[in-house]
């Protein structure tokens, strides 16, 4: 659902902004669900939480630019 919603974002900058912010924001946004599928796989805890730690950073990653793309008005905070 994530990377759905972060798609439709991306449709909505600048043509500028596609090839910077829009890749930054998709592979971050991938990373999350990547991350939750390879837990999945995992059956030691120190491996899972492992995981998890790198989807929590993937996911504060997106907060920030997604607040970026509000401060520099490619968004409205409303979308």
């Amino acid at each position: 659902m994530l990377n759905k919603v972060i798609y439709q974002i991306i449709k909505i900058f600048l043509e500028t902004e596609r090839f910077c912010l829009s890749i930054q924001l998709r592979r971050a946004s991938v990373s999350i669900s990547s991350k939750f599928a390879e837990v999945s796989g995992r059956a030691a805890l120190k491996d899972q939480s492992y995981f998890y730690r790198i989807a929590y950073g993937s996911l504060i990653e997106v907060l920030s630019k997604l607040y970026l793309s509000v401060d520099v008005e490619l968004l409205t905070e409303n979308k």
